[in-house]
């Protein structure tokens, strides 16, 4: 191999020869990747050599069309040399397809020529073919002499000598890579007579100079052999498809008519120079003919989507070549650094960093060294608008885990080439944590480089048009199907697990196919098998719907109608609940709440489908995760289901489940007359075992959330069908949120409370029942159903509650003012043995306010934060035994602002319009007040005068224009700062 080829490559790629030696090209304003020049100078039939006509024998002419950027003044430019397809017996220096490439990297800043070169032979016959072969790498190898002698001599054409490139389709093909590889006589056969042909490098004119280029572009051309690519040969690009009849993509001989000669294709040749160490790239075009760059010239030659085919090679030509121009003139070219929203303008950066805000796209963005978009704690993500436009340039582009990208492009984003919205040459990481928008203006794909699991994904376009997934997808977080059409024919998955449950935002957007939402079943307190209230977060769905990995269902009928059910075998996995069946089912060792689980099989054997916003339960081992699949319909929906009457004075339990794809906010829904505001979430202890827990107006252990795919109990006790509705305000579209349940009032909650719990003496606090007492201005020492939540007897027999004449309440508010002195105390456990009674939470009550008595022992306990009373008992229950004692010195006595704050009323929260706020005070007391509500910044939004009305301050706040969200109202009466939170929906 040539020594000169081997010094300039070392110079070009960087090895340990130094690079001083070759002159660095200037890359100015994105020249040899951006179309920096508008216009083209094309000077015609520039002679470049001389050589005689191989058929007649007359002189002939070399000539080219040299094709330069209108108005550069740049020294020293790279060339390249294309030569037209033809089979060695047609074609010219006008082809239409070398006239549209010269052209194109002309507009880059590339010196560019189309050449002729000797045509025909005779006789036809595959020696011949050598020969013309040979003919027309010689008078390629004299166009390269020919732009070295100019820059050595009258510099016409200002080109950089050590940056000629060949290049050419079908036959100039074949030319190029025999300038590149072939350089020794042995490695052409003998008929072709070498020696009689001038030698390798002819006599096509300009002698002197040699003629090694800088890289090879190949466009389905073929040589033969192999080997004559070397180590330390010129790179080379290759693009061929793999259907081409004319010249072999892998090995053959070629057709169209020609002589024949055996020949090897891209598809052999690129993995050789692989093999020897050759930088190469092979652009392999699946199922296309020959020269699919070209237009239909006939059968099996050029393609219908030849401008597809053609721009793909140009990008990556582009892309190719770029860093074998090295060294470079450091380019002086600006970066950004994004902290807030910002317009990014069209042009040529250096670095764009996006911290936080949203930076949108002006224009297209040439990026040199690194795009990467950040998402830094405390501060708002960093996101990328691409509005339309394109990010490409030979940097790298890096979308890191919590920021978003933006996406117009039809297609998307790719994980490489030239489609999509981000185009760069060099490295591209789209993170699996990141949020994804597509946002176009005509139909979209999401694109290869869309990662296989995502953070958010958006779907935001007319409702006209469609974005489509390219491959299966699955969301951690949250899909928001803002508008338009999403074709997921490939798997659209929301994931669940030990961190959380991805949920689906509101919107108008519509789905082809069923999704998948996953729904993680905790094993913190139960891991083994246990009962698991579940619902379906859509319609239509039966328990075909529910797959999980290790759970087999067994439907047994017979359970319906047994008598003993308990009895029944094989034991049923999978209920509904139907209060109702307190009057029909035979069961006789049943109490009347456990006569309404049912098996969902329906006459005739066929299953019973899940209504949305019905529970069902399944028995099952946790810390798997069920796949809950259908339809993702109704989601811009409020989801109304009608309870029918209560069955009997004691029933009117009804099974509800979560109907929406997110977490539910139950503090947001409406409680109907007739309806209790208490809402019931059970916690599997065993198999057969497993708690209640209540939650009310902010008290209670269930907390305010319903998560996806959860059911619950409500009560009603109306003789009427009541209807509840889940509005779309009560759903939780943030993901942090919809996975902690949490109690609304939080830390902040003023009012009086405890929360007692009841276990077995060494047993795990998971297990323990609780019940809650809490004092509120507007309660009353009755049963109400907007304050207090009836007792649900727990199927593992551990029973807490407080008696409010006489029924049992797992929740019991209670006034401020004319509390009870005494709250009796219901407990009941599964079987005789030792017990603990422990105030797990004791707020805002002075000590010795509560006391905990035992009538059966005598003791008294006055409670605080932790206190526990263990005992015996001797029986499974205690009628009359223990009760809690209230002290009327020590409520509230904790300060004057919790003693009002207890008292403040605000009604409704949530609001919508507005909301109604009543203080009352202590008697004698006249203090005017002003209420002021506060936005999440601490900004006041709204100012509303109290005056006194009878012993109370009153007033209305209209909350009509405020955006919805958690606003903090402000009161101060006699120099006492009160704060409720109020809720505008």
């Amino acid at each position: 191999m040539k020594h000169l080829l081997l010094l300039a490559l070392a110079l070009l790629l960087g090895t340990r020869l130094p690079a001083a030696a070759q002159t660095p090209i200037d890359t100015t304003g994105g020249r040899y990747f951006q179309p920096v020049f508008p216009g083209v100078t094309v000077t015609s039939g520039v002679v470049y050599g001389n050589t005689t006509n191989p058929v007649f024998g007359t002189a002939l002419p070399l000539l080219m069309d040299v094709y330069q950027p209108t108005g550069d003044t740049v020294r020293r430019r790279p060339v390249i040399i294309f030569a037209h397809e033809g089979g060695f017996v047609r074609g010219s220096r006008a082809d239409a397809y070398m006239t549209a490439v010269c052209t194109q990297f002309a507009r880059l800043g590339y010196v560019t020529a189309s050449i002729d070169y000797r045509l025909l032979f005779f006789p036809l016959d595959t020696t011949n073919v050598s020969r013309a072969a040979i003919r027309g790498m010689q008078d390629m190898r004299a166009a390269v002499r020919f732009f070295r002698q100019d820059a050595a001599t009258a510099n016409v054409y200002r080109v950089s000598p050590s940056r000629i490139v060949v290049g050419g389709a079908s036959a100039g093909g074949f030319m190029a890579l025999q300038v590149a590889y072939l350089d020794k006589a042995s490695e052409v056969t003998a008929d072709v007579n070498l020696a009689a042909l001038g030698g390798i490098e002819g006599n096509s004119g300009n002698p002197g100079y040699n003629s090694y280029p800088l890289a090879v572009l190949n466009l389905s051309g073929a040589t033969n052999p192999p080997r004559i690519i070397e180590p330390g040969n010129a790179p080379l690009y290759s693009a061929h498809g793999t259907a081409d009849a004319v010249v072999p993509y892998l090995k053959g001989r070629v057709g169209a008519g020609l002589p024949p000669k055996y020949v090897f294709g891209s598809g052999l040749l690129n993995p050789y120079a692989s093999s020897v160490g050759v930088l190469n790239v092979l652009r392999r075009f699946s199922k296309a003919p020959h020269i699919p760059q070209y237009p239909v010239q006939s059968a099996g030659t050029g393609s219908p989507s030849s401008a597809a085919y053609a721009d793909t090679t140009f990008r990556d030509v582009r892309a190719f070549l770029r860093p074998l121009l090295a060294p470079f003139v450091a380019p002086v070219l600006p970066s950004l650094v994004i902290n807030t929203n910002t317009a990014v303008a069209p042009g040529s950066y250096q670095d764009i960093t996006i911290n936080s805000g949203q930076a949108t796209l002006s224009g297209n963005v040439t990026v040199y060294g690194t795009l990467v978009i950040k998402s830094l704690s405390g501060q708002t993500p960093g996101s990328l608008k691409t509005n339309c436009f394109v990010v490409d340039g030979p940097g790298s582009f890096d979308l890191q885990a919590g920021a978003a990208l933006r996406i117009c492009d039809p297609d998307g984003i790719a994980a490489s080439g030239a489609a999509g919205a981000i185009r760069n040459t060099g490295s591209r990481t789209f993170s699996s944590d990141a949020v994804y928008v597509y946002e176009g203006t005509a139909n979209q794909i999401t694109g290869s480089g869309l990662p296989g699991q995502v953070r958010d994904f958006e779907v935001n376009v007319s409702s006209s048009l469609s974005v489509q997934l390219t491959n299966g997808l699955s969301i951690k977080q949250r899909f928001l199907p803002t508008s338009g059409q999403v074709l997921n024919s490939q798997q659209l998955t929301l994931l669940s697990g030990p961190t959380g449950t991805a949920l689906v935002t509101p919107g108008a957007a519509t789905l082809r196919s069923s999704v998948a939402f996953q729904r993680y079943l905790d094993p913190s307190v139960n891991p083994g098998p246990g009962y698991r209230h579940l619902a379906l977060p859509f319609d239509f769905g039966g328990f075909t719907s529910v797959s999980a990995p290790a759970f087999t269902p067994e439907f047994n009928p017979a359970y319906n109608t047994a008598a003993r059910p308990d009895l029944v075998r094989p034991f049923p996995n999978i209920f509904v609940y139907d209060q109702a069946r307190a009057l029909t089912s035979p069961a006789t060792s049943y109490s009347e709440f456990d006569k309404g689980w049912a098996v969902p099989v329906a006459p005739g054997g066929s299953l019973t489908s899940f209504d949305r916003g019905q529970g069902f339960t399944l028995n099952i081992t946790a810390g798997q995760t069920l796949s809950l699949a259908g339809p993702l319909s109704r989601n811009n929906e409020d989801i109304a289901v009608t309870l029918p009457a209560a069955a009997t004075p004691t029933a009117g339990w009804h099974f509800l489940g979560n109907p929406f794809p997110a977490g539910l906010n139950w503090d947001a829904v409406t409680i109907p007359a007739g309806l209790s505001g208490a809402m019931y979430i059970f916690v599997s202890t065993s198999q057969y075992s497993g708690n209640y827990r209540a939650y009310v107006n902010g008290v209670g252990g269930a907390g305010a959330t319903v998560p996806l795919g959860q059911a619950f109990f409500v009560r009603s006790l109306a003789n009427t069908p009541v209807t509840l509705t889940f509005p779309l305000s009560a759903r939780i579209t943030d993901y942090a949120a919809a996975n902690a349940a949490t109690v609304q009032r939080g830390t902040t909650d003023a009012r009086p409370r405890l929360r007692l719990t009841l276990a077995a003496a060494g047993a795990a606090p998971a297990t323990a029942d609780e019940a809650y007492l809490y004092q509120e201005a507007g309660a009353t020492a009755s049963p109400d159903a907007a304050f207090d939540a009836a007792k649900m007897p727990n199927p593992s027999g551990l029973n807490l509650a407080t008696l409010a004449n006489g029924e049992a309440l797992a929740i019991n508010g209670l006034p401020v003012v004319g509390a009870p002195a005494t709250v009796p105390l219901a407990v009941a456990v599964p079987q005789p043995g030792a017990y603990v009674l422990t105030a797990v939470q004791l707020a805002n009550y002075a000590a010795g306010a509560l006391t905990l008595t035992d009538a059966l022992t005598g003791t008294r306990t006055p409670l605080a934060a932790g206190a526990r009373y263990a005992f015996t008992m001797a029986g499974t229950t205690a009628p009359g035994r223990f009760a809690l004692e209230l002290s009327a010195a020590g409520v509230l006595a904790t300060g004057p602002a919790q003693a009002l704050a207890a008292q403040l009323q605000v009604f409704p929260n949530p609001a919508s319009g507005s909301f109604q706020v009543l203080l009352p005070l202590p008697a004698g007391q006249r203090v005017p007040a002003v209420a002021e509500l506060t936005n999440a910044l601490g900004q006041t939004v709204r100012r509303q005068p109290l005056a006194a009305s009878g012993q109370a301050l009153a007033g209305e706040v209209d909350v009509r224009g405020l955006a919805p969200g958690v606003y903090q109202l402000h009161l101060r009466v006699a120099g006492l700062p009160l704060v409720r939170r109020v809720v505008v929906q």
